[in-house]
């Protein structure tokens, strides 16, 4: 005796199966060190709501697809990529049948590693305080240290 399962779901009349590829291009935004992948979602569901999508990198060492995270959305943000370093995305949907085939992006390199520079803070100081006041660096990826120093001054003179 034979049994066939028809899945009817909102999702549409059929065999359940794993989605088609995410619809293409794969857009890959590279800002300092972090870069912004977003993707469209698959024509096919099949037949099963969505559950996620999988994004895998190319390790080029390895010469293997390793997996890096897995996102709800149809963006996904990576932050703290090595400067000046190449990279290869693919990103897959999935649903409960499972992981469907993937699109792929171009590959794109992160911008080198420069110096950053800012401009002399200036100070405004009253009694028991300070204000340090900076232009901010363009890259929005920095964090600032405030140090404050003392400064002894020899030869002072004091009214007794």
């Amino acid at each position: 005796m034979y049994q066939s399962v028809l899945h009817l779901s909102p999702h549409g009349d059929g065999v359940p199966a794993v989605p088609s590829a995410p619809e293409g291009p794969l857009e890959v935004s590279i800002t300092g060190k972090s870069c912004r992948l977003s993707w469209s979602a698959p024509l096919d569901d099949g037949h099963s709501e969505l559950i996620g999508y999988s994004i895998e990198k190319y390790d080029e060492k390895l010469r293997k697809w390793m997996f890096i995270a897995r996102c709800t959305e149809n963006v996904h943000t990576l932050d703290r990529l090595p400067p000046g370093s190449s990279h290869c995305f693919r990103v897959s949907a999935e649903n409960a049948v499972g992981r469907g085939p993937s699109i792929e992006s171009e590959k794109v390199k992160t911008s080198e590693e420069t110096t950053l520079r800012m401009e002399k803070p200036t100070a405004i100081s009253s009694a028991g305080s300070i204000i340090a006041m900076w232009k901010p660096l363009a890259d929005d990826d920095v964090n600032y240290i405030v140090e404050i120093k003392e400064v002894l001054l020899f030869g002072a003179t004091c009214d007794n």
